[in-house]
């Protein structure tokens, strides 16, 4: 449960402090009908890409077991959390604007959607603490540990008695889950929990943003998460 913890707050460090500003920035330069579920939708889909996006510039640098991603977490995160103030501080030296945070109400209902859609995941995850649940999981896994061994993304993989190029086929995945083992200080598998929860949130929140930005309605749109998840990456 420790490295657990230390694992989500390594996310953490970064993936809130960039999500408030998305949704600060929404708010700001989005169109005035802009409703609150959809600039929180997109102000954490923010959040969650930016620490994709740190973890795969560690491993670019072989930056990743060095104990650099708490020092890159907290100094990205100060400075996102420092630009969302100077956003909110001179919108609210406009008269007449509008708040840029969603209501209380909005993050209750947001927060609830998106846990009741990832609890077979978590139920799952809670029952098998030390499996995971297909081949396919495991050999991501293994590239994981390449990754983390190496500093970043191996040239090439042992598979098999042979010498193969290294499967990077999705890279961000790879190097965030190596970030996170960093971050425990381990290779227990609950770097790969947490992917897997961080992967589940971004694609319904992504979901939820692009329905939203193709027209649809807040049920249907939240409808479509539910069905998403359920056909593409509990299968996972």
């Amino acid at each position: 449960m420790e490295a657990a913890l230390r694992g989500a707050a390594g996310i953490a460090l970064v993936v809130v402090p960039f999500a408030v500003l998305g949704v600060f920035v929404t708010r700001m330069f989005g169109s005035d009908d802009l409703e609150d579920g959809d600039a929180l939708a997109v102000g954490a889909t923010t959040g969650l890409a930016a620490f994709l996006l740190q973890a795969q510039m560690l491993g670019r640098f072989n930056a990743i077991g060095t104990g650099a991603i708490w020092f890159v977490a907290a100094a990205t995160g100060l400075t996102a959390t420092a630009a969302a103030v100077w956003i909110a501080r001179r919108r609210s030296m406009q008269d007449g604007e509008s708040p840029l945070g969603p209501s209380p109400c909005v993050l209750a209902a947001v927060g609830l959607t998106l846990f009741v859609a990832i609890v077979p995941l978590a139920v799952e995850l809670v029952r098998y603490p030390a499996s995971l649940s297909a081949p396919t999981p495991w050999y991501y896994w293994s590239l994981a540990l390449q990754t983390a061994e190496a500093g970043g993304l191996p040239a090439t993989s042992i598979e098999w008695g042979q010498e193969v190029a290294f499967l990077a086929d999705y890279p961000a995945f790879t190097t965030a889950t190596a970030a996170i083992m960093d971050s425990i200080g381990g290779t227990q598998l609950h770097a790969a929990h947490l992917m897997r929860l961080l992967a589940a949130a971004a694609a319904g929140l992504g979901f939820y943003a692009m329905a939203r930005t193709w027209g649809a309605g807040r049920i249907a749109a939240g409808a479509g998460v539910f069905a998403f998840l359920a056909t593409d990456v509990y299968l996972i």
